[in-house]
């Protein structure tokens, strides 16, 4: 089946979602070998109580933003799999009943394809807005509002492309492990089309 993975707010551990059948799994995940992950791997080294407030804040924002879609994904990959399960003819009806049956089950089968578009659009319109930030490295720069405060020398214009470099470097790893989470959420919907 179908697996979408999402880390907790500090990339501790993965959870592994199927949209196969109605079941949940939780497993923890050893990231140093997969190299598919290496922000959440630098994120789990990150000393999270150093890091600026404004990183803290970006990053529960962006957990919360992405549990939201991955909820919403689940639960249109539930409803998927309930309506295949009636299409397939896995509950037992009346001979009576089995065409109409059928032909709602399709119907709701069309409807559910139809929400997973939707779903699909809200989460690649996350990603472009991710990419457009991640493709601007002043932006993420200007993101430590503490070391503007602290170092404002650093940020007179016009800025290096060194410096904007070096302070863009932990921002840049938190949106990357979100872009990460959002891409797996898309193909995790485009399966279930």
């Amino acid at each position: 089946g179908a697996q979408v993975q999402v880390g907790d707010e500090k990339g501790k551990k993965l959870e592994s979602t199927s949209f196969s059948d109605n079941s949940t799994e939780h497993t923890e995940c050893d990231h140093s070998s997969n190299t598919n992950h290496d922000e959440w791997e630098d994120i789990q080294k990150m000393d999270w109580k150093h890091m600026p407030y404004e990183l803290q804040s970006v990053d529960a924002v962006l957990q919360t933003v992405t549990s939201m879609l991955l909820d919403d994904a689940r639960k249109l990959g539930d409803k998927s799999v309930r309506s295949m399960s009636e299409l397939r003819g896995d509950h037992r009806f009346t001979s009576s009943s089995i065409s109409s049956v059928g032909e709602h089950a399709q119907e709701r089968l069309r409807l559910h394809k139809d929400e997973v578009n939707l779903m699909e659009g809200r989460v690649q319109g996350f990603v472009r807005a991710m990419n457009e930030v991640l493709d601007d490295d002043e932006d993420m720069a200007l993101m430590n509002l503490s070391r503007l405060i602290s170092h404002p020398d650093r940020f007179l214009q016009p800025v290096s492309q060194e410096i904007l470099h070096e302070e863009s470097d932990e921002p840049e790893l938190i949106l990357e492990a979100y872009l990460q989470e959002a891409l797996s959420i898309v193909n995790e919907l485009d399966l279930l089309k």
